[in-house]
This record gives structure tokens, sequence and C-alpha cells, in this order.
């Protein structure tokens, strides 16, 4: 949850020293800081939708939990852990920050040149898909002994069954 806590703080440091009508640039008009409240999902999407973003995010982060708790590698347990860490920050700001429970809107504050603004549990998430998006690809993929369903390995004689015995 260290991804969250990060998140977290740095949303209250937004909300008190950054104006959503006053950018500040960091990297000429490339990067920059400013304040906004995304009602929706990434770039914005689903706005004002903001009840079922909220519902799935809770079931996102719940299933990535459960599957955690099986034992997973290493660097799949960051990966892990950054996609839930990302994914309850915003959804913490979904349900805390809104009239209504589930309605309220995620903290952003990182302009990537006019194009879209985000936050570091938006990073997190990012980070996290690549790490099993290149995880899951270099993974070798899982061979079988038996065959396929419908299939037969009969004339394989490779498999232990056809081999000879002398």
């Amino acid at each position: 949850m260290l991804v969250a806590a990060v998140d977290q703080q740095t949303k209250l440091w937004a909300l008190w020293h950054l104006d959503p009508h006053r950018p500040i640039p960091i990297l000429g008009d490339l990067v920059g800081l400013q304040l906004a409240f995304n009602r929706g999902a990434a770039f914005s999407l689903a706005e004002g939708r903001t009840w079922i973003l909220s519902v799935l995010a809770a079931l996102v982060v719940a299933s990535l939990l459960v599957w955690a708790a099986t034992g997973l590698r290493l660097i799949i347990a960051v990966g892990v852990g950054c996609l839930v860490g990302g994914a309850a920050s915003n959804l913490s700001d979904r349900l805390t920050r809104g009239k209504n429970l589930g309605e309220g809107a995620v903290v952003d504050m990182i302009n990537y040149a006019d194009i879209a603004i985000g936050n570091v549990a938006d990073i997190a998430i990012l980070v996290g898909v690549i790490i099993l998006a290149i995880t899951f690809a270099r993974s070798p993929t899982p061979r079988t002994t038996r065959g396929t369903a419908g299939t037969s390995n009969a004339d394989d004689p490779t498999e232990p069954e056809n081999r000879e015995l002398r």
C-alpha cells in the first residue's frame, strides 16, 4: 500500500499548493503541475458515471488481492502491487471526495502537454501493467505432456508413453 500512501500525500500537497487555472511548467510545455478533478476514467472517459467506475475499481482491487494471495513470483507481485496501490488510491478518491459515496472525483496534478492530467496512482497502474505484460510475454508457454483436448500424441516419440523400452 506504499503506492496508495505516496499518491494520497501528493494529492494532499496538490490540493494545498496548486491552482486549476495556473499550471506550473516543469519541462517546458511537456510536463507541468496543475490541479484537476477527474470524475471519469483515464482521459476523462466515462465522465459522469463515477459510481460505475467505483464498483469496477473495487472489483479489480478485490480480484487482484485474491490473485496475489495465491503466492506469486516477486516480479509479478511487484506488478500487482503497483496495480492494487494505484487502483485503491483512485478508488479512495471516488469513494470519499464527493457529495455521495462513490461519486467523488480523482485528484490529478501532473499535466502531460495538455493531452492528459494524471497522478502518481496512474503512473503506478501503468508501471504495473508494463511489468505484467513484459513478464507474461517473456514467460515460456506451458507445455502439456498429454496433448490438448481432442488430439493424440500417439505418434510423438518424445512423449514418455511412446518410447520403446529396450
